[in-house]
């Protein structure tokens, strides 16, 4: 059964790279969502739902008739939307540091932090990343004034509130770093319903905070390879493919 990796926002592929290979056990696929890294949108939206049928052609590409996801972030908001929409598709589900409560509040807080001059004067270094990171998929800035736009439009319309998580009838396991600022262990108890279905809501205990845009922790005190929760690290021959 392969397990696919999808990336947070402002992320990319390569920034799987060290879940990929502590996950040695399992047919690891990396799949990166368009408008980031080396996958331009090509007149694809930028949103959810594209997203999401971007994910499915790629099951359908690979012949893949079901599989197992991990999402970092907006990947795992992704994959537990492919979970809703194309049931048959998802065996199971781990998310992290992925953020389910969203208003129009939230999303003005949070797209205040993605403004590309603040970002290039307080942190250069993460502006430098970000521009050699996106440059093939349209440019950092783009990429930023894209999310910004996506997170307005989860705040007007969110796709995963409690009603619609109900409804996921697969095992998911939902992981939070207790220190994370943007997406606290309280938020995931008060918006994840627990489902028969789902496994658990797992607290990665000491995960240093991530910018958004930033690599998953893989190994270590900080990292959080998989009890997870979950059992997705057995099972499968590993191949190392990106998509």
């Amino acid at each position: 059964m392969p397990l696919y990796l999808i990336h947070g926002a402002l992320g990319a592929a390569d920034q799987m790279q060290p879940l990929e290979d502590a996950l040695w056990q399992r047919d690891v696929r990396v799949i990166e969502l368009p408008g980031h890294g080396h996958t331009p949108l090509n007149g694809v939206p930028f949103s959810i739902d594209a997203f999401a049928e971007h994910i499915v052609a790629m099951l359908d590409a690979d012949a893949c008739d079901e599989a197992d996801f991990l999402g970092y972030s907006l990947g795992g908001y992704v994959a537990l939307v492919v979970a809703l929409t194309h049931p048959a598709r998802v065996r199971r589900v781990m998310t992290l540091g992925t953020k389910f409560e969203w208003t129009r509040a939230i999303a003005e807080r949070e797209t205040s932090r993605l403004d590309p001059v603040k970002i290039r004067a307080k942190v250069p270094k993460f502006a430098e990343s970000l521009e050699f990171r996106h440059r093939i998929a349209g440019g950092w800035e783009t990429v930023l004034g894209n999310t910004a736009a996506l997170m307005h439009t989860i705040g007007e319309r969110p796709q995963l509130r409690p009603e619609e998580l109900g409804r996921i009838a697969q095992p998911i396991c939902v992981g939070v770093g207790d220190r994370d600022a943007t997406v606290g262990v309280d938020e995931k108890h008060a918006c994840v319903p627990p489902p028969p279905g789902w496994i658990t809501r797992c607290v990665a205990r000491h995960i240093t905070p991530i910018r958004a845009g930033g690599s998953p922790p893989a190994r270590g005190p900080h990292g959080i390879i998989f009890p997870l929760g979950c059992r997705l690290a057995r099972g499968g021959e590993r191949t190392r493919r990106s998509r």
